[in-house]
């Protein structure tokens, strides 16, 4: 049985899917600028953190922000041509803030599904908050990096105790994952910094 937080109704697919447009342009992807307006600060996180680290930073973005709802959408595979086809369910899941960090773990693995957010379902997505004043999109496809946008001048990644990427550190991250091919890397270091003021 999937857990509660996976969106099963269309009409709420739909409404969130909407509102996730609000905020983030899904037909974009890093290093462009993928939010629909600009935000007062901007972090970076290797894209390993967001499964298991994040469920304590989303509880304090809702804090800040007062959502009523963390919601999360599976871009790639697509929310509905992968996973209405072939699940029971959309590819989204709505959390209640207050029980985030009881339920991140369990619904984004569903017990080590191949279909979870975790593994196929992981590849990009997008985090957001009904609040609508802070966004998170992560590409683990291309480039191993999550990118949190918020509108306050708030260092949150300290005060949910989780590493962040500095914009020091992305170079050379970037080379070293493209080392094979650094014009790649380098594209995507000037393309990131262009749109990304991360100190």
């Amino acid at each position: 049985m999937n857990p509660p937080e996976l969106v099963t109704d269309p009409a709420v697919y739909l409404s969130l899917r909407a509102e996730c447009e609000k905020v983030i342009d899904t037909s974009k992807c890093l290093p462009d600028f993928v939010f629909r307006r600009t935000f007062e600060r901007y972090f970076a996180f290797e894209h390993g953190l967001v499964y298991w680290q994040f469920g304590r930073l989303l509880l304090k973005l809702s804090e800040i922000f007062g959502d009523k709802k963390i919601n999360y959408l599976t871009i790639e595979p697509d929310a509905v041509a992968y996973y209405h086809r072939h699940c029971s369910f959309f590819g989204l899941a709505s959390f209640e803030p207050l029980r985030v960090l009881e339920r991140y773990r369990p619904v984004m693995a569903r017990d080590g599904d191949v279909d979870s957010f975790v593994a196929r379902g992981g590849d990009m997505g997008a985090f957001w908050g009904s609040s609508l004043k802070w966004a998170i999109v992560c590409d683990r496809i291309s480039w191993e990096l999550a990118v949190l946008a918020l509108d306050a001048d708030i260092d949150i990644p300290a005060e949910a105790e989780i590493k962040s990427a500095s914009g020091a550190w992305i170079p050379g991250y970037m080379r070293s994952q493209y080392h094979w091919k650094l014009e790649v890397a380098e594209d995507f270091n000037r393309r990131f910094f262009a749109n990304y003021p991360i100190q």
